[in-house]
């Protein structure tokens, strides 16, 4: 690849990365997300970094990020989608948080660079250590769990709606019952990993994001919510766990009916190597499929 250079540039788009602490618990304490932090005391590095940056993030992803920060410690998932905890063999316990923010930046950047190989090769795959370009230092397919498709979640609808013969429109409600089937999903194992640790599955959770209100607003205006948590995942509004959602239906909106744009289930894995090293504890969302019952 030959050098290139920029002189100015305009971004506007998405911005998705990865926030890496340290949370550090006093003396002898030991972390286990299905159990609490022994002392009850620690030391949040890693959301230290949102006070030491204040205007890093807008304070509603900020306060929401710090909170999944330091509810993780305490065995509470909550306003993540996605997260690694624990893991590491000393006092403190490293923390891994996937964001994703809306950016617009403007400014000049320029780039001399020259690569002599242009081409990398995953790590797994066939004869990449004998292929011209960079060899992975490690050559085992990356990854712990996977799904082997999409999630099921189960929903039972009771329709109360009548035409309302004024107004020629149908009013009324439908209340959606939440529940997950005997056998949510198939867990895929990276052998690699179940060769030198356990996994257990902690949690299976529903989780609903991204309300949509009868105008297209982001918020659970008209519809009555019961059971779960209300949490903030980044910029995005979510329902863990709930246990009916009741969509109001007729005016003011035409009979549009507010809705969830996102059905996920939201599982926590926890891995323990058996060396007797420290566990992590892995959390991953996944896009269900929501089938009528």
């Amino acid at each position: 690849m030959n050098s290139t250079n920029i002189t100015q540039l305009t971004l506007d788009g998405t911005q998705n990365g990865t926030l890496k602490g340290t949370i550090q618990t006093p003396g002898s304490s030991s972390f286990d997300v299905s159990g609490t932090v022994t002392k009850g005391a620690f030391y949040a590095t890693g959301a230290a970094v949102f006070s030491n940056n204040p205007n890093m993030f807008p304070t509603v992803i900020q306060d929401a990020m710090k909170s999944a920060i330091t509810d993780g410690l305490s065995g509470v998932i909550k306003n993540v989608f996605s997260a690694i905890f624990g893991g590491n063999s000393g006092s403190s316990q490293e923390v891994n948080l996937n964001f994703n923010t809306k950016i617009s930046l403007t400014g000049t950047a320029s780039s001399n660079t020259q690569i002599l190989a242009s081409s990398f090769y995953i790590p797994g795959t066939s004869g990449n250590q004998a292929a011209p370009g960079y060899s992975p230092g490690y050559n085992t397919p990356l990854g712990v769990f996977n799904l082997a498709g999409r999630p099921t979640i189960n929903v039972h609808e009771v329709n109360n709606t009548h035409e309302d013969p004024r107004r020629l429109v149908w009013s009324g409600s439908i209340t959606s019952t939440y529940s997950l089937p005997a056998n949510p999903f198939q867990l895929v194992l990276n052998p690699a990993v179940t060769s030198i640790a356990n996994l257990t599955v902690l949690k299976k959770e529903i989780v609903l994001a991204d309300p949509v209100d009868w105008y297209g607003n982001s918020t659970f205006t008209g519809m009555t919510l019961t059971g779960g948590t209300t949490e903030q995942v980044g910029n995005t509004l979510a329902r863990s766990n709930p246990t009916t959602v009741q969509y109001q239906y007729g005016p003011p909106a035409a009979n549009k009916l507010p809705y969830f744009k996102i059905p996920a289930l939201r599982i926590t894995v926890k891995v323990t190597p058996t060396n007797g090293a420290p566990s992590s504890t892995i959390v991953k969302t996944f896009l269900a499929n929501v089938v009528k019952i």
